[in-house]
């Protein structure tokens, strides 16, 4: 009888365990009482966006078949490979043969800022932050994204993604403006608001 927990191929979001997926569950229901629907629709689509970057990230998870592919001896030598063929970048700039095909190179780009910027309008709406964390919060979201993906190769033992320090500057770029289209939103509801009552 073959063991149910072995899973051969691309691991998709739809085979985590159902309690996963529903962990944030005491938080909306807290949010309900505590905090009004306001709050719960504002967490409510933090999550939703949280499940999609979740999937843009680190999905599929391509699971190594029995001798196919790359072994490795250590975790060492599966960083090393990923050095040597370029799935690993640590230079920040540093784009290597990216822009010998410009229009995807700058279409992978936009796609690592447009990523997160719904996390930088989100976010300061759950917990508001100074603006002067905001930066240090945006490098953590991108550091956060590229090292996950790292993780879960090296615990999987397979190198289906590459990680670029880019893809984290990028991410954080992403959060910075999220946050500066919050800050414009609310300002523009400012001046508006008080045209209204100087009107009224």
């Amino acid at each position: 009888m073959g063991n149910a927990l072995v899973h051969r191929g691309p691991l998709m979001p739809l085979d985590l365990p159902l309690p996963l997926l529903l962990a944030p569950l005491p938080f909306v229901l807290y949010a309900l009482r505590q905090r009004g629907w306001r709050f719960l629709l504002v967490l409510t689509a933090f999550w939703v966006y949280l499940l999609a970057l979740v999937n843009a990230v680190l999905f599929p998870i391509y699971l190594p078949e029995p001798g196919v592919g790359f072994n490795y001896d250590s975790t060492w030598a599966q960083i090393d490979h990923l050095i040597q063929y370029r799935g690993l970048n640590l230079i920040p700039f540093y784009f290597g043969r990216c822009w010998e095909l410009p229009r995807p190179c700058a279409i992978g780009i936009l796609e690592n800022i447009l990523m997160t910027v719904p996390f930088g309008v989100l976010y300061p709406l759950l917990r508001p932050l100074p603006a002067r964390r905001i930066p240090l919060l945006a490098l953590l979201v991108g550091l956060g994204t590229e090292s996950a993906q790292l993780l879960v190769m090296l615990l999987v033992r397979t190198n289906y993604r590459s990680v670029d320090i880019n893809d984290t500057l990028f991410n954080a770029l992403g959060v910075m403006v999220g946050y500066g289209l919050l800050w414009l939103g609310r300002a523009v509801r400012a001046v508006l608001f008080r045209y209204l009552c100087a009107r009224a």
